[in-house]
C-alpha cells in the first residue's frame, strides 16, 4: 500500500453560493437612526440609506461632491472605479447642511478624529470600525 501510486479523481467543486444581504425596512431604518445618539452617526446612516451607498462611499464624500443646484451627488471613489451621479433628496441635503455646520471642515463631509482632523499631514475620515460598532 505504501509504495502504490494513488489515482486522483478530479472532482468538480460546487459553486460558492453567496446569500443576498437582508434589506432593512423603512421602520427598521427609522429605529436605527432615532436610536443613534451622536449627530454624525445619525447623519451618516441617513445619507447612506437615502442615497443607497456603501460604507466607504459615504465616508469618502466631500463637500465638492454635493451639487445642491442640480440636487445630485457625484460619487468618485467607488468600487467599480467609475464615477456616477445619485439623486439627492431635499431632506438629505438639509441633514448634511445641519451636520456640516457642527464641524465646518473645508473638504470632508464626515471628518474623523478631533479638529483639525489631521494625522501626519493627511486628513482623516470617520473610522469604518466606529460606524460598524455603532450600528
Amino acid at each position: 500500500m505504501l509504495n502504490t501510486p494513488w489515482d486522483w479523481i478530479p472532482i468538480a467543486k460546487p459553486p460558492v453560493v453567496q446569500p443576498l444581504q437582508d434589506v432593512l425596512s423603512l421602520p427598521e431604518v427609522a429605529a436605527i437612526i432615532s436610536a443613534t445618539v451622536q449627530l454624525r452617526y445619525q447623519t451618516y446612516y441617513w445619507v447612506t440609506y437615502s442615497l443607497g451607498l456603501r460604507l466607504s462611499e459615504t465616508l469618502n464624500l466631500t463637500v465638492a461632491d454635493i451639487d445642491s443646484h442640480l440636487m445630485r451627488v457625484h460619487l468618485r471613489f467607488i468600487k467599480s472605479k467609475k464615477g456616477r451621479f445619485v439623486p439627492l433628496p431635499q431632506v438629505t441635503l438639509a441633514a448634511l447642511h445641519r451636520y456640516w455646520l457642527t464641524h465646518r471642515h473645508p473638504s470632508l463631509l464626515f471628518p474623523g478624529g478631533k479638529p483639525p482632523y489631521l494625522r501626519e499631514g493627511k486628513t482623516l475620515v470617520m473610522d469604518k470600525g466606529g460606524v460598524q460598532k455603532i450600528i
